[in-house]
Parts: C-alpha cells; structure tokens; sequence
C-alpha cells in the first residue's frame, strides 16, 4: 500500500530517521506538510511504499491505551512528538515489531478523541525499521 510523508526540508538522501511517520492519504500528508514549512521552504511530498512484515495494528482506543501506559512514554520528559513518540515507536520496536498502524477507528468515541487523536493526531503508519522504506 502507498501513503505519504510530508517534508519541509527537500529531498530524502542516504539514511532514513525512524520513526518514519506516514500519512493515509495525500490530503493529510499535504496538510501536515503545509502546516510545517516557512517562508523559507517549500512542503515536499513523497510517496512511500511500506514493506513492513510484523505491524502492531491499532484498531480501538484501547488497544491504543494499552500499548501506550505499557511503553511509559507519559513519563518521558520533553514535548510529545519527538521525545514520547519516539519512545513509544522504540518500545514497540523492541516487542518485535516493525511498524504500527493506527487505523480510523482507533480514533472512534470520546476516548479515542481524547487518547488517540490527542497524541497521534489522524490515522497513520509509523515505520520502525528503515529497510522496510521505499520511497517511489
């Protein structure tokens, strides 16, 4: 399956940072990339294919909950995205996983509103390991 990434700074050259976040679909991808640039860059977009093999599939707020109090990033000082994001993607990498997919109903009710939207923001796919990359 193809989703997107939005970059403000060019091209993607050599090594790949995972966490790699990718949106569903281009519209969110294009927002997220307009949302973050200046007057100084220009969003890029690029579409990716994701190879990953072990995803951790989130389909409910409490699925989402459970994996998250069980990674602690709550506890990690400094803002959610990098600092607790990156946590979490790597406690979820050291359960042998090499993805996670958070699915729109994940997002579903109060609950995922509050717990879900609150720290991911929209459905998406986060890459663990870099090989599982394929930028077309």
């Amino acid at each position: 399956m193809i989703k997107f990434h939005g970059l403000t700074n060019g091209p993607i050259i050599g090594n790949i940072r995972t966490p790699f976040y990718l949106a569903h679909t281009l519209d969110l991808a294009e927002d997220y990339a307009d949302l973050s640039y200046d007057s100084t860059d220009s969003p890029t977009l690029v579409a990716v294919v994701d190879h990953s093999t072990i995803p951790l599939t989130i389909n409910t707020p409490e699925e989402f909950i459970k994996v998250w109090t069980l990674s602690k990033a709550e506890t990690i000082k400094g803002p959610l995205h990098p600092n607790q994001m990156d946590h979490f993607a790597k406690f979820v990498h050291s359960l042998g996983y090499d993805s996670i997919v958070i699915n729109s109903p994940a997002f579903d009710g109060e609950i995922g509103y509050r717990e879900v939207a609150g720290r991911i923001g929209e459905p998406q796919t986060i890459i663990l390991d870099s090989k599982n990359i394929r930028i077309l």
